[in-house]
């Protein structure tokens, strides 16, 4: 299970900005103007901030007009870097920067791509139901920021003992981890894009459903029929140039 660790609003404005940072490092006067915090709120943060470690400081010596003065600049940890990156993904959700349309719309094409290699596949997952199912989160998580992918999947495998072949056998669990990771409404709006995905990979159109357990329910059915269809097909069929006798 997680850890009881909650970042507070302001806590998660400061990673926002040391991530949106261009050198990868912001000075104290340039935390406090780009959050907009006190001195004093910045005083307290920086140390729980360092104490979770996802912050660090170190000493820079520059030149100001005809002196060296010294300065504390801030950095993200390597963990620090991971969680900043992950509250700018959950902004552009939030704030619908990508647009939801655009989106499946993406996972369409995507999809259509890997319907036209697949033939050419060696892998034999693509071809599991499992690995199918997998596939169309991965393009909705990728869709938001490529790091996305291997942080759930470390969860789901890592903490929740689940093998992300197997997500779809373990979907509660699945959603559960978007909802520790995201939040409540950035889960719901992944949780739209995956079911595009699903609908568009195993033919679900007529489904108006974007319940990720009812959406794999009937991709499972429509997997069971399609495959019985096929074998009474070719079971029926006459091969080609065979005679009867009377």
């Amino acid at each position: 299970m997680f850890n009881d660790v909650n970042l507070t609003p302001i806590q998660s404005k400061i990673l926002v900005a040391l991530a949106r940072s261009k050198n990868g490092s912001l000075n104290t006067d340039e935390i406090l103007s780009e959050t907009g915090i006190a001195t004093s709120t910045w005083s307290a943060e920086q140390g729980k901030l360092v104490g979770m470690g996802l912050l660090n400081k170190h000493l820079v010596r520059i030149i100001e007009q005809n002196h060296i003065s010294k300065r504390m600049n801030y950095g993200l940890t390597e963990k620090g870097k991971m969680v900043g990156a992950n509250l700018l993904n959950i902004s552009k959700i939030l704030a619908g920067d990508t647009g939801e349309p655009n989106m499946i719309e993406r996972s369409a094409s995507q999809e259509s791509k890997n319907f036209e290699t697949e033939s050419k596949s060696a892998g034999k997952q693509l071809e599991d139901f499992g690995g199918k199912v997998a596939e169309c989160v991965e393009v909705a998580l990728d869709s938001f920021g490529s790091n996305l992918v291997d942080l759930v999947k470390s969860s789901m495998e890592l903490e929740h003992r689940v093998p992300w072949i197997d997500l779809s056998e373990k979907i509660e669990t699945f959603e559960l981890v978007l909802r520790d990771y995201f939040g409540l409404e950035a889960s719901e709006k992944l949780k739209k894009l995956i079911a595009a995905n699903i609908k568009s990979r195993f033919n679900l159109g007529t489904s108006r459903s974007d319940d990720l357990s009812h959406l794999i329910l009937e991709a499972r059915k429509r997997r069971f029929l399609d495959a019985e269809l096929d074998k009474n097909h070719n079971n029926s069929s006459t091969p080609i140039g065979a005679r009867t006798e009377d």
